[in-house]
């Protein structure tokens, strides 16, 4: 019989991995966006994204100027900072290089965000791919990608002034990178170390030197998904939440983006399903009311107590290279609540880094308990000491976060075949194909307590074979159930 108990725990194993593995992708965790104005429909656009309420976020309501990227940061005032780029609607959307830096405040995380002006006197305040962070020390930095490529400022105030630090320093390694200065994304680790990407998505490690080296650990992280052109990919964003690393990649042409995940942040980076697709309806109002941008791009997180709670985009209402300085078009900065906390209960593994307050994760599910238990901690913030987070259990017992590391393969070109988009139609990918996410398991992935009870006649079909064997072999004999 232990052999029969061992078969039955290996099953249970088996349907507890199924039943952690989370069946939503990352754009499922967006959240209706609270009404702060009156929708209005008197405001620039395409009808797509009227009526829309103008306070959210980052905008020009007269139409004077191109807002672009975004990174909101909180700071203990209460505030919210966002650093961005501006530049004139006169010269039409395709004279973004001779956008500034800016940086704008807001009382509320959704807005609105008032422009402060430039940020820093520097080379004219030019500066394209704003971006923002809060260094180990407290202090802050902004960083620019294209216009000027891997520039940081610093300051001890976040409302300046502005002191210009360096550029990036980036040791290729012996590999090949293309765009190794654009479309930056940086991150302070648990460790207080660095960690970056950019635009063709190679991993870069650094020290405790804001300016680097960073050393370029291998080929793009990006997976091979059919009808998605890599050289296509760009505007990733990378960040720390449920004890993995995450990032969103962005395919401009096919307006579609993606979600990896990474237990260290340098290996086995996973394709995790849709990020997020401005064809879908997931950016709407608590009200019911949909937008539907054309261009989504450049997104930020804002993080609070070691959650996601929402995302910036910078947002068009048609194809941004068709934008002129007459037309009725034009560019915003949108935020767009999100379910962190439910997202790393979900993906992560509930061993994050506890922050100040401690916010305890929402429970996962467990490996065979309906309900599962509450993780007890997670906040992951840089220096502090680690939460107790509860890990989900692998068959039986209480569980907490429910992890999805180690459970899909990266895509291949030949893992994918028919969950692929069709080339140039931009259609997104079946999610509920094996291999069209790179985890045949997310495609398999059903409620645990109902895979509880279809893995039962498995258990019993099984101790029945045993049985019969038992009756048929001789003692020295082994099988299927094993030498008895």
């Amino acid at each position: 019989m232990k052999y029969i108990a061992m078969l039955v725990g290996t099953l249970q194993a088996l349907v507890g991995f199924v039943g952690t593995a989370s069946a939503k992708d990352m754009i499922d965790y967006f959240q209706p966006i609270p009404v702060n104005s009156p929708l209005t429909s008197n405001a620039w656009g395409e009808p797509g994204v009227r009526p829309r309420d103008t306070s959210n976020g980052l905008e020009s309501t007269n139409n004077q100027y191109f807002y672009w990227d975004g990174k909101v940061t909180k700071t203990t005032d209460g505030k919210y900072h966002l650093h961005c780029s501006r530049w004139p609607k006169s010269g039409g959307f395709n004279q973004w290089a001779s956008s500034i830096a800016v940086h704008a405040v807001s009382d509320t995380l959704l807005g609105p965000y008032v422009d402060q002006g430039q940020i820093y006197d520097r080379i004219s305040g030019r500066g394209h791919n704003v971006s923002s962070l809060v260094l180990p020390d407290g202090t802050f930095a902004v960083y620019t990608s294209d216009v000027s490529p891997g520039d940081f400022y610093t300051a001890t105030s976040i409302n300046g002034p502005w002191t210009f630090k360096g550029s990036m320093e980036i040791d290729l390694n012996g590999h090949e990178v293309a765009w190794p200065r654009a479309n930056i994304s940086v991150i302070v680790r648990p460790d207080n170390t660095f960690l970056a990407t950019q635009r063709s998505g190679n991993i870069m490690v650094g020290g405790t030197d804001l300016l680097g080296p960073y050393v370029v650990q291998g080929p793009s992280v990006y997976p091979v998904i059919q009808g998605l052109d890599n050289s296509r990919a760009e505007d990733p964003v990378i960040w720390y939440s449920g004890g993995h690393y995450h990032i969103t990649v962005n395919w401009w042409d096919s307006r579609v983006a993606r979600h990896l995940m990474s237990k260290d942040g340098v290996h086995d980076w996973k394709d995790m399903g849709v990020a997020y697709d401005p064809r879908s309806d997931f950016i709407r109002y608590t009200d019911g009311t949909v937008n539907h941008w054309y261009n989504l791009e450049r997104p930020g997180v804002v993080m609070e107590n070691g959650h996601v709670v929402a995302f910036t985009f910078a947002a068009t209402d048609i194809n941004k290279s068709s934008v002129t300085g007459t037309d009725n078009s034009g560019s915003k900065i949108i935020v767009v609540p999100f379910d962190g906390a439910s997202f790393d209960a979900d993906f992560g593994d509930g061993t994050g880094v506890g922050g100040t307050g401690g916010n305890a994760g929402t429970g996962g599910l467990g490996g065979g308990s309906v309900g599962g238990t509450v993780a007890t901690g997670g906040s992951p913030v840089a220096g502090n000491t680690s939460a107790t987070g509860g890990a989900s259990g692998m068959g039986g017992g209480t569980g907490g976060s429910s992890t999805m590391a180690g459970s899909s393969a990266q895509s291949t070109a030949g893992s994918n075949s028919g969950g692929g988009a069709s080339g140039g139609s931009g259609a997104l990918p079946d999610p509920t194909s094996p291999g069209s996410n790179g985890c045949a398991c997310r495609a398999a992935s059903v409620p645990y307590g109902r895979a509880a009870w279809w893995s039962l006649p498995l258990v019993i079909g099984a101790a029945a074979l045993c049985r019969r064997k038992r009756r048929v072999s001789r003692p020295s004999q082994g099988g299927f159930c094993g030498p008895f």
